[in-house]
């Protein structure tokens, strides 16, 4: 059991894992996202575990084995039967109680609530609350958690831009399902004009070196994150997550072609600080090493 809850401040994702009764399997530690964080935890039942008031709004999503859950926070106490893809949501800023019967397989992830409410303010003119449970069931929330799951067990190309805009979407599901936003006309009509699009898809081509970010593509372009990303994917029917990665693996082509310059030197032009992350994600998206890749276009 851990100690008493903390008093002081408000404690980051970073240290408030800390009180866990295990460290993580996986997290996105070193993944330098801004928004997001995530930690997957195979912990062992606890019959009473205090933790601190977090900086954070927190979501849990059940993962595997059926497990009886007791929490407590706000002076609300709560109690389920959790099953595997039930979720769990609490607000930032509460202190909280646990116990629970079987080791949970979850994944625990941190939503920066400064990003839930510059993105509610674009929809609502009301502060945002969220509505907080346990045992909860959303779809759309539960796949997004699978896709931060396989995210931080195999981070991909693009990583930072990609949990740029899982963020964004994890916050836009809280706001519609699990909030006391409104839902907006402004949702369903959101785009770009097509220079601004034409702007956008200059500076990723002239950027495809860059740890690319979404607020700094929105920002090049004039517009919030949320209205670059909704926009970009409606444009261009691909999220920007997914079309750098096919420019960048396009552009190592190019250059794998052209010979004259060695993987090392290629990957780096690409955005990749190491020729064997390179190779590792070019195999996996293309089939072939960036060597016989290289090696048979020589022979033709």
């Amino acid at each position: 059991m851990s100690g008493p809850a903390l008093s002081g401040g408000l404690v980051e994702p970073g240290d408030w894992v800390k009180h866990m009764p295990r460290a993580p399997e996986r997290s996105s530690a070193g993944l330098d996202w801004p928004h997001l964080q995530a930690y997957r935890f195979l912990n062992p039942p606890s019959r009473g575990l205090y933790l601190p008031p977090l900086a954070s709004h927190f979501i849990v999503a059940h993962l595997s084995t059926p497990c009886d859950v007791r929490t407590r926070w706000s002076g609300t106490a709560r109690a389920c039967r959790s099953i595997p893809g039930n979720l769990m949501i609490m607000s930032a800023g509460q202190d909280s109680f646990w116990d629970w019967t079987v080791e949970l397989d979850e994944l625990h992830l941190f939503l920066d609530p400064a990003l839930l409410a510059r993105l509610a303010a674009e929809i609502d003119a009301r502060p945002v609350e969220l509505i907080e449970g346990i045992g909860l069931m959303d779809p759309t929330l539960s796949e997004l958690a699978l896709k931060i799951s396989a995210e931080i067990e195999r981070p991909d190309l693009c990583t930072r831009l990609y949990a740029d805009s899982l963020a964004q979407l994890l916050a836009l599901q809280l706001l519609r399902a699990h909030s006391n936003v409104r839902r907006a006309p402004v949702l369903e009509r959101i785009d770009l004009p097509a220079h601004t699009v034409r702007l956008a898809l200059e500076h990723i081509e002239a950027h495809l070196e860059q740890d690319l970010s979404l607020e700094s593509l929105a920002a090049a372009v004039g517009v919030s994150p949320f209205r670059f990303a909704r926009g970009f994917r409606q444009a261009t029917g691909t999220p920007p997550h997914r079309y750098l990665t096919l420019r960048r693996l396009e552009r190592a082509k190019e250059l794998l072609q052209a010979g004259g310059l060695g993987i090392a030197e290629i990957a780096a032009a690409v955005g990749f600080a190491t020729q064997s992350h390179f190779t590792t994600l070019f195999r996996r998206h293309c089939g072939i090493t960036p060597k016989r890749y290289r090696d048979g276009c020589r022979r033709r």
